[in-house]
């Protein structure tokens, strides 16, 4: 007496069961490496915009030196002290700019406008002429700084 013969279904599902089931294993466990790929660079990303913005924000502070007329020496100061990690963040083209932009805010001769002082309505048009010199040379300083950063800037994902 003969064995029942199974389907021939049956042995292909046999032979090919084990490597189906450790190819879909592959591909999840390959899914999941990938997801977490993704979330690191991610991560990266962030992490240097977040460094790159602070030395952004300093800047700006820096600059808005030129508007005023008091010098706020410890907004240049932190510029400068961050000019050291500005070289690795950005390039040593950024952080050279970024240091005669910084020369450039402490030797900025500021305008000052003394209300309480008894100056004459000449003298007084002529530091209001004076003051709206230093506002466009900081909105070109802006200008010319966002488009220097903007390409370090930009969160792409």
């Amino acid at each position: 007496m003969e064995p029942e013969q199974l389907p021939i279904w049956t042995e292909y599902v046999r032979v090919l069961g084990t490597p189906v089931v450790a190819l879909l294993a592959a591909s999840i466990a390959g899914f999941i490496a990938n997801r977490q790929w993704k979330t690191a660079r991610n991560k990266l990303k962030l992490d240097l915009f977040d460094k790159r913005i602070a030395i952004y924000k300093l800047a700006i502070t820096a600059l808005q030196n030129i508007r005023t007329n008091k010098v706020d020496v410890k907004a240049v100061e932190e510029l400068e002290n961050s000019l050291h990690a500005a070289r690795w963040l950005f390039n040593i083209d950024v952080a050279l700019y970024l240091h005669e932009l910084a020369l450039r805010v402490y030797k900025t001769d500021r305008p000052s406008i003394d209300t309480n002082a008894n100056m004459t309505e000449t003298e007084f048009a002529e530091a209001l002429i004076e003051r709206e010199k230093h506002e466009a040379t900081y909105q070109q300083e802006r200008s010319a700084l966002d488009a220097v950063l903007s390409k370090f800037l930009a969160l792409e994902h």
